[in-house]
């Protein structure tokens, strides 16, 4: 198993946007067939304000032809934005999508997960887990794409890519993860993955360089 933390801060790079269309999009390493996109919070509101489809989300999961079932969790905001997101991602994609809510509308949990149908079931591939919402200010960049309504105010997220596939790292065993994940080994920019063994890092390392960042990031206030 391999563990990528990152901690997003700024408003020109979110590591939770390039990860999640990075996991959606791969039909090789990380192919599977079903999507499951958990949210507290979603960002889908009519032109011309921010639509988090129209930010590359929508394309990457259409365009990937082996994503055939969607599952969408929510919401601990507003149920209309939620139904908004499902009925578009289901209409212009093409692909069903399963709505899914607690009895009480607390759902506060961030995960992204791909699965793949194996004759011993479906079995995850990897996930996302996070803080990061499917909101503007944790996926959204600056300077926006072309066509896409954004004004970033980012939040400092901090999101735990899982490799839950091992199959993933025996493709990858010479290549290396950032054949996949390019930024896996840059250690700006709140990256945490130093890679001092052959397949990945400790925890114990990846926990004292989130520490690290954290510090670096903040200051004491009385």
């Amino acid at each position: 198993m391999g563990l990528w933390i990152t901690l997003r801060k700024n408003n020109e790079h979110s590591f939770f946007q390039e990860n999640l269309l990075r996991i959606i999009s791969n039909q090789d390493e990380l192919d599977g067939n079903r999507l499951i996109l958990a949210s507290g919070y979603f960002s889908e509101d009519p032109r011309p304000k921010y639509s988090i489809l129209d930010d590359h989300l929508l394309p990457a999961i259409r365009d990937n032809g082996n994503i055939t079932k969607i599952d969408v969790i929510g919401t601990k905001g507003s149920l209309q934005t939620f139904n908004r997101f499902c009925s578009k991602l289901e209409t212009e994609s093409g692909k069903p999508v399963t709505k899914r809510k607690p009895s009480s509308s607390n759902w506060h949990a961030k995960i992204a997960m791909k699965l793949k149908s194996t004759t011993a079931g479906e079995l995850p591939v990897c996930a996302i887990i996070g803080s990061s919402n499917l909101t503007r200010p944790a996926y959204g960049i600056n300077p926006p794409p072309e066509g896409v309504n954004t004004g970033v105010n980012f939040n400092y997220e901090c999101d735990v890519l899982i490799f839950l596939n091992d199959g993933f790292f025996n493709i990858l065993h010479e290549k290396g993860p950032a054949a996949v994940f390019p930024g896996i080994d840059n250690q700006e920019f709140g990256s945490i993955f130093y890679k001092k063994l052959p397949r990945g890092t400790t925890e114990l390392e990846q926990l004292k360089g989130l520490w690290k960042e954290i510090e670096e990031s903040t200051h004491i206030v009385k």
